[in-house]
């Protein structure tokens, strides 16, 4: 989080001094919503919902975001590492098919950190990484030991909508 580089907008902006990046966020893990999702694809849901975790603020900013509250409107509260790892197990209790890992780009050694954590005391779900595949490859190599299933949220393959919608030329090529 210092100097922070973890998504391709290479802010720089040291995180870890409460300053934040693109994103809107600090260093401080910041979940909006924790529960049950049933709102996925079918093979994602499964009978028992996706442990969908939603973390605020994003790497991308798209403005037709249907998270703006979540993404931009700081919705959330702060949360330990430890408490993450609590709501990973506590989901798989209430029988979710996976853990779904929503917009984390921001807080991927956070995350990888509360992950292993959960994984230690006995999580044995699938972790699913679902983004908008603005992700650098350094930080998806981070993320290669504990991540399952990827699940990017690809916007446009044509770089002029995204310079004109989204403000980066280069999403094309970066997803």
């Amino acid at each position: 989080y210092r100097r922070c580089r973890l998504c391709p907008r290479l802010c720089g902006v040291d995180r870890t001094a409460g300053r934040a990046g693109f994103c809107g966020q600090s260093d401080r893990l910041r979940l909006a919503w924790a529960g049950l999702h049933y709102g996925e694809e079918p093979p994602v849901t499964g009978r028992g919902g996706s442990g969908a975790l939603f973390f605020s603020g994003c790497t991308l900013g798209c403005p037709y975001c249907q998270n703006d509250q979540l993404s931009r409107c700081g919705m959330g509260r702060e949360v330990s590492e430890e408490e993450l790892a609590r709501l990973m197990l506590a989901l798989q209790g209430r029988g979710a098919e996976n853990i779904n890992l929503v917009t984390a780009t921001q807080f991927t050694p956070g995350v990888l950190a509360a992950a292993r954590r959960a994984r230690g005391e006995g999580l044995a779900l699938p972790l699913l990484w679902n983004s908008s595949g603005y992700e650098r490859p350094e930080s998806l190599e981070l993320l290669e030991a504990e991540i399952d299933v990827y699940l990017p949220d690809c916007k446009t393959l044509d770089p002029e909508v995204s310079r004109r919608i989204l403000g980066v030329a280069e999403y094309p090529v970066v997803v």
